[in-house]
Parts: structure tokens; C-alpha cells; sequence
């Protein structure tokens, strides 16, 4: 099973705009999209394909996308650290520190979720 959610924008919780997923396997979450004016897109430091490995220093390579959302949501201008592997090199690890802000989503096309997210999709 594939599992999609954008961390982006929860009550007063807030992100950085990246869309994650779950390779079939489920062992990994990887970059799946980057939205664009997000502090993601304007650190271009993140690729999409880049596996998640920890989050403030958080081990979450066996993390589910669920768990993972408390992780990386937070309040508005509070930094967090994320840690990236390239999918290409595994012994290329990058910590991006971004600052969460709110999405400006009326240009988004994307559904909004029941679950209060900007966007969450599953399947199968």
C-alpha cells in the first residue's frame, strides 16, 4: 500500500510543504513532491526522491506517515531540522534547518482532507 500526506497545515499546526510518501515496501519515506513557495522549495536543498531519515535529530526511518506528522508539524516560525539520504547515494546525508509557515494553498488544486490536513490521500 502507498500512502500519500502533505504536512503542511493542521489546526494552528503548520510545515514546511513537503509531500510525503511510503515506498510498497513501507521501510522508507521519501520526498514525493515539493510545493512550490513552500520553505521546502525556497531552501532548494530537498529533491524529490530524497529519503527522510530523521527529523531534530529523531530517528523516523522506521517511522509511519502518520507518527511522522507529529514530528514535522509544528507552531509557525519554529525552526526544524530534517535528515535527508540521496537515493542514488546512500552515504550522502544533508540536515536542512527550515523555519514552518502556514501554505498560501488558493492556488492549490489539491482536495482538502476530513482529517483537518491541507491534502492526504491514500491507496492502494
Amino acid at each position: 500500500m502507498t500512502c500519500y500526506l502533505v504536512v503542511f497545515k493542521q489546526g494552528p499546526l503548520v510545515g514546511v510543504g513537503i509531500e510525503f510518501a511510503e515506498n510498497k515496501a513501507g521501510n522508507n519515506i521519501h520526498v514525493s513532491a515539493i510545493l512550490p513557495g513552500s520553505p521546502a522549495f525556497e531552501s532548494d536543498q530537498i529533491a524529490v526522491a530524497d529519503v527522510l531519515i530523521g527529523v531534530d535529530g529523531k530517528d523516523v526511518a522506521s517511522c509511519s506517515l502518520m507518527a511522522l506528522a507529529s514530528d514535522v508539524l509544528g507552531l509557525a516560525d519554529t525552526p526544524i531540522t530534517l535528515t535527508f539520504r540521496a537515493p542514488a547515494d546512500p552515504g550522502q546525508v544533508k540536515h536542512v534547518t527550515l523555519r514552518r509557515r502556514a501554505a498560501d494553498t488558493s492556488q492549490s488544486h489539491r482536495p482538502k482532507s476530513p482529517f483537518g490536513l491541507e491534502y492526504a490521500s491514500y491507496s492502494a
